[in-house]
Parts: C-alpha cells; structure tokens; sequence
C-alpha cells in the first residue's frame, strides 16, 4: 500500500541545473550575433522552466533551431538538455531519451564538457522512468568528466542528485556519502541551495523514519524554494511533506499537501507529478471507504502514464486500479489490472510492485472459488527475496494451505455423501430397516447439534473466564509497578527534598558566621547534584529499551568511568569479548545498578583506595564482582551496616548472592553471583 504513496518521484532539482549547464558548456572564443540570440533564448527557457514547461519548451526549441542552423554546438547542447527534461516531466521520456543518446554518440570523447551535459541528463531522465540502474550508470559516468575546472555549486548539485538516487535504491551509505561531498563542497562556494539541500536532508531522515525531523526541513524547503520563486521545484517537497504525513496515519494533512502540489503541478504543466498526485489521492480516497472517487483519480494518472513511458510509476497505478475494483466487487476488471501492473512491474524490476501483484491476486481468485491459483500466487509473493513482511505472508500462506485441504476434503466429502444417498436408495426397498435407520440418523444428528452447541457454549464461556483472568492479571501487574514506581521516587526524592527543606531553613536563618553559611549553601548544591543523579538512574531504568544484559553493562561502564573521573582512583576492567543483547527484567537491571553505585560510592568514601578492579563473567553463570585495594575491615569486629544490608537485599531481591570479602590492608571484594539470568 505504502508502495502507491512512495512512487511520488523526487525530482532532481533542476533549477540550478540549467545554471551550471551554460557555465560547464561554456566554449571560449568569439560569438556572432546568431550565437547571442540562440543564448538570450536558451536562458530565457530557463528561467521559464520553474513556472511555465510550455513556454520553456517553445523557447528552447527555437534555440535548437537557431543553433543546428548556424553550427553553434555549444547552444545547441545546451537546448537539448532543456528539451529533453521537460519531456522528461511531459510523459514523452522516451523520446528524450532516445534523442539525448543519438547526440552523445555524436560528441568527441574530448569534449568532457559537452558529454557531462547529455550524460547527466540522460542519468535524470531514466530516473523518471524508473530504471534506477541506468540512471546509476550515467550517474557515475559524469561524476567521472568532473575536473579541477568543474564549477563547485554544479558540483555540490550533483552529488545531490546522487544522494537523492541511491535513496531511491536504498543504498542508504552511498546516499549519506553524497549528501556530505555537496554540503563540503558547498562550504567553499558562495552559492548555496538552500531549498534543494533542505530537501534532501529532509529525505534523509524520511529514510531513517525520523518523521518530526523530516517535516521541519521538507516545509523549510517549501519556504525557501517559493521565496526563489521556483515554482516547479517546490512540488517536491509538498509530495514528501504528504507522503511523510501518509505514514504519520494524518490523513487530513497529507490531503491537503497532495491537493496543493496537484494545483502546482497542473500550473507548470508538470505531467508526471500530476500523475503521482492523483494517484495518491486515489489511495487515500481508496482507504476512506470512497472506491468510486478513489477510482476518479487513478484513472487521471493512467491517462498520462499510459504507453509505457513511466513503467514503475505505470505499474504501481494498474495495481492500484485493480483493488479498486476489487472493492468495487468488479473482480474480472480487477484481475485484469493487476495482471497488467505485474508485466510493468516486471520490465522495471520493481520486486516490491511484483510482490504486492501478487498478493492481490491472491486474494481476487480466493473471492472467486479458485483456491489453487490463489495459493500459487500468494506462494510466488512469498518467495520475492525483497519481502518486509516475510512472517506476514508466512501466516497468509498457512491459512491459504489450510483453506485449500478444507476445500478438498470438502470435496471428498460430498462424493462420500452421494454414494450414500445411492446406498439409501437401495436400503429404501426394505421399509422396515428404512425406520430403523431414519430413527438412527436423527439420534445421531440431534447428537452430534447438541455436542456441538454444548461445546460451543463451554468454550465460550471459558474464553470469558480466561480474558477476564487476563485483565485481573494485568490490571495488577499495572497496580504492582505503579506502587514499586512510587515507592522508588520516594525512596529517591524522599530524603534528598527534605534534607534540601531543612538546609533552607538553616540558610533564612539569621547567622552571622559566613562560613556556615557558605558550608549550608554547598551542602545544598550537592544534595540536589546527587538528587539529579539518582533521578536519572530511575528514569534510566524505567526505560523498557534499557532492560538487556548489554545496557546494563554499558552504564555500569558509563556511571563507573564519570564518578572515578575526578579521583585519584586507578579503574581497570576486565570484561567478555562479547556480551549478548539478552533482554533482562527491570527488577534485575535497577538493583544490580544500584548495588554497584553504592558499591563505587562507599569505595570514595571509605576505602582510601586508589585502583578499583570490576570484572565480568556470563559463563557457564553470572558474576560481577567489585575489587579495591584499599584499608579493608575486620569482618569479625564489624557488622554489616545499611550500605551493605541494602546491597544484600537487592541481591536477594533479584534470585542473586552478595558475598563481601576484606582483609585489614588488603582491600575489599564485593562479588554479585547468579545461576540464571532473569530474562523478560
């Protein structure tokens, strides 16, 4: 579905194309009159090209015309260009394709000039059509003619195009590459695109499904774009800003967008985005349970992508077309679509239109009893490599295979039903046996009505019970973390708020020493330092993403490394090559936290130690262990305080030992040991 909305081309940006085409066309030597006349007309279509593709069309044209007539090459490649991109937007790309390739075999391999100009837009025009291959391929032949001559914004431009391209494929490294080469490039120029790098970008985080960041730098291009006056490159990011408020599921939004770059489009005269647009709001319309307009716009977009010109863009509109239909239950029309986008979809190797063919198709032969041709054609949508719902289709492929052996067992079981109707017939001529079985058969069905409505009600009704232990079980689960939740924050902030209050009272007062004041006041600011840190490690591990092995090691690492940063105490570290992503429960990921901070405090504190040792063991079971080499303790003189309790109750509390090991001078071990890790 998402398919249909993505299909919206993203233009290269072309306003600055025909800019630095005249600069990389430039030949020096003298011009006559008819050569000034040929460029006045080439810059005019230019300049007419981001508002009018019409008038830009006549303008370059008459260029061409001049320019074939009087031998001027320079002009008559530069008009070419033009003409070809705005076939290329005017559903004839074939036609510029083919005029573009018959002048490049005609230019001199020398003239690197010249043959970047063909080879570039050659590159643009199969990106139009949807052959993402050859656009490559040009792509990277004119990347090759660039030279220390090369205009740097003609330059950065292209690599845009570029980075656009391999977004396109999916090549999301290559794309970032030239997105950073222009940015670089456009560092040490004085021009800047504005609005076609804001674009960019915002495709970027598109890509990267980052939707908020997209939107800012689509309407951030919209702004700038329309304040160039280009009207033509501003369609662009309007189709994206709809496209991302499509996946957003605000559909009142991406309307209104579609609906503004259609009026654009149809201004400037730009087919193909006319074409995309409507089919689009065909899509929407389609989902707002509208088939009959939805079916208005699809066929506008088929009017002008017919004749094979845009394949991919083509393909995704006949499928389109065909779920239409099919919700208009006119299956035979549908099929019939269908068919006809997996042949497009096919020529422009867009694996993803072929998938989404033949799901439909599944579906359509399902509604019309052909169970074998649905099963193999949802079988052939399983098999595209390039599926993103393998599991999706998984299901869909069982319940077909299942549909099918009910199908023929169904089958089988009317045959057995006529030949027992013939057995009947024969049995018929013996009346007395007839009442007989009759009287059976009735018993057998009243039987077989009451088993089955008895089952029924049981299972029924045992699905009640069942859902109703479910939401008991959860609603507790919910109670049990909020009252844990409440308690952490009190624990937390409890002391740390009132120990605040109370050196606040201290503070207003009124005293005459200073340097109580000054120890109040600092007292203070550590106090609520510490209790900013606490807060952070219970957000830290309230966060359901945090709950694996791999975190939670990673900010033992973080909070160990900053709180011995501003000590004198050596860490050292002794970790597995590999520590696995295992997702671990909240209880066990907050308390082990917890054991080591006040571990690591109580080392600062107590210990006078200056290395700490903190070693890690996964297998064959889970050790943690905390070493220093400070004055240590006698543990037959002294009793566990409420440092080393709490330790032991959170060990406890998660199914895991807590051990202390000291030695007067020899420094103190804590060591955390569990069998088995609590997995979520």
């Amino acid at each position: 579905m998402v398919n249909n909305i993505l299909m919206s081309s993203s233009r290269i940006y072309l306003q600055c194309f025909f800019v630095w085409l005249s600069l990389c066309l430039s030949i020096p030597g003298k011009s006559n009159v008819q050569h000034q006349q040929a460029d006045s007309l080439n810059l005019a279509a230019q300049k007419a090209f981001r508002q009018n593709l019409a008038l830009s069309f006549h303008l370059a044209q008459h260029a061409k015309e001049l320019s074939t007539r009087d031998n001027y090459d320079r002009g008559k490649v530069e008009s070419i260009c033009t003409l070809g991109l705005i076939q290329a937007l005017s559903k004839y790309p074939i036609s510029a394709i083919d005029t573009l390739t018959f002048h490049l075999k005609l230019v001199p391999e020398n003239n690197t000039q010249a043959r970047f100009a063909l080879e570039a837009t050659l590159a643009q025009c199969w990106y139009y059509r949807g052959f993402y291959d050859s656009s490559q391929y040009y792509f990277n032949r004119a990347i090759s003619k660039f030279t220390t001559e090369t205009d740097l914004p003609q330059y950065g431009l292209f690599y845009l195009f570029g980075a656009r391209l391999y977004l396109k494929v999916g090549a999301m490294g290559k794309a970032l590459h030239c997105y950073d080469v222009a940015t670089k490039v456009w560092q040490l120029s004085r021009k800047k695109e504005k609005g076609v790098q804001w674009d960019v970008l915002g495709s970027i985080y598109y890509a990267q499904r980052l939707y908020d960041k997209a939107l800012e730098c689509f309407r951030q291009s919209v702004r700038q774009l329309l304040k160039e006056k280009n009207v033509l490159e501003s369609i662009n990011p309007l189709i994206h800003l709809g496209n991302t408020f499509y996946l957003k599921m605000e559909d009142d939004s991406a309307k209104w967008y579609y609906t503004q770059a259609l009026e654009t489009a149809q201004q400037v005269g730009d087919s193909l985005s006319t074409a995309i647009l409507n089919s689009n709001l065909s899509r929407l319309a389609l989902e707002s349970k509208n088939p009959s307009l939805a079916l208005q716009y699809a066929l506008r977009a088929a009017d002008v992508l017919s004749g094979e010109q845009y394949i991919s863009s083509e393909a995704g509109n006949e499928q389109q077309i065909g779920d239409i239909y099919g919700e208009l239950n006119d299956i035979p029309s549908a099929i019939k679509h269908v068919q006809n986008a997996l042949r497009l979809a096919r020529i422009s190797g867009n694996q993803t239109i072929v998938r989404d063919c033949y799901k439909s198709l599944s579906e359509f032969y399902a509604w019309i009893h052909k169970p074998e041709i649905a099963y193999e054609n949802l079988l052939a949508a399983y098999r595209i490599k390039d599926s993103t719902q393998p599991a999706m289709f998984g299901r869909q492929l069982a319940e077909m295979e299942v549909k099918y052996a009910t199908e023929r067992k169904e089958n089988e079981i009317q045959i057995l039903k006529q030949n027992q109707q013939i057995a009947t017939l024969k049995i018929s001529e013996q009346k007395s046996k007839m009442s007989n079985q009759r009287f059976m058969l009735f018993a057998l069905i009243a039987l077989l009505i009451g088993g089955i409505t008895s089952l029924y009600f049981y299972l029924s009704k045992r699905k009640l019970i069942e859902g109703a232990k479910q939401k008991e079980a959860a609603r507790k689960a919910i109670e049990e973390e909020r009252i844990r939740l409440a308690k952490d924050i009190h624990d937390e902030l409890g002391s740390g708020l009132s120990k605040i209050r109370f050196l606040s009272e201290l503070v207003s007062a009124p005293k005459d020493n200073s340097s109580n004041l000054n120890t109040t006041l600092h007292s203070i600011s550590i106090t609520a330092h510490n209790l900013v840190d606490n807060m952070k490690d219970l957000i830290w591990a309230m966060n359901p993403s945090n709950s694996t092995l791999d975190n939670l090691i990673a900010r033992i690492r973080e909070y160990a490394t900053d709180y011995l940063e501003d000590t004198p105490i050596k860490l050292t570290w002794q970790l597995p090559d590999y520590i696995p992503k295992h997702p671990i429960t909240k209880e066990f990921s907050r308390n082990i936290f917890m054991i080591v901070k006040e571990a690591l405090q109580n080392i600062v504190k107590h210990a006078e130690a200056n290395s700490v040792h903190i070693l890690l063991q996964i297998q064959p079971k889970f050790i943690l262990s905390i070493s220093d080499n400070g004055i240590g303790y006698d543990k037959q003189s002294i009793k566990y305080g409420n440092g080393l309790r709490n330790m032991d109750n959170r060990a406890l509390f998660v199914g895991a030992t807590f051990t202390v090991e000291s030695q007067k001078s020899r420094g103190t071990t804590i060591l955390i040991s569990c069998r088995t890790l609590p997995l979520s």
